[in-house]
């Protein structure tokens, strides 16, 4: 198995931390206790077992979730079925949607924007 980016952050955590490099591999588990117990008993001993486990180890909770995470994302070259045809614009949802927005955000820009001139209109020049 190649040793991806992930690993070498992985690796770094074994040194420093030997149960966390253990659990961002294989999460909670037997593994994982029997790290604790080694790292109890000795530092150098729990390190190598957590860079044994991380070398060793086809599953990675890590690249779970990354392919999990990649699952939603729409594919770039994802192509319209011959029978499903696009749909067409909205051009009045759009609209009501940014008058919408409008309506919220110009009233806060101006306050933003436009404090130092009440206020020097309040105060009759001396701000």
């Amino acid at each position: 198995m190649p040793l991806t980016g992930s690993d070498i952050c992985k690796f770094i955590c074994a040194v420093i931390l030997p149960p966390l490099g253990v659990f961002l591999e294989v999460g909670c588990g037997a593994d994982l206790l029997i790290n604790i117990v080694l790292t109890i008993f000795g530092y150098i001993p729990g390190i190598i077992h957590a860079i044994y486990i991380i070398v060793t180890r086809p599953f990675s909770v890590m690249m779970s979730l990354r392919t999990a995470a990649r699952s939603f994302e729409a594919h770039p070259f994802q192509r319209l079925s011959l029978t499903q045809k696009p749909a067409k614009a909205d051009w009045n949802g759009d609209f009501k949607r940014v008058g919408k927005q409008a309506v919220l955000f110009f009233p806060g820009i101006a306050m933003l924007l436009g404090w130092p001139l009440a206020a020097a209109r309040v105060l009759d020049g001396h701000v």
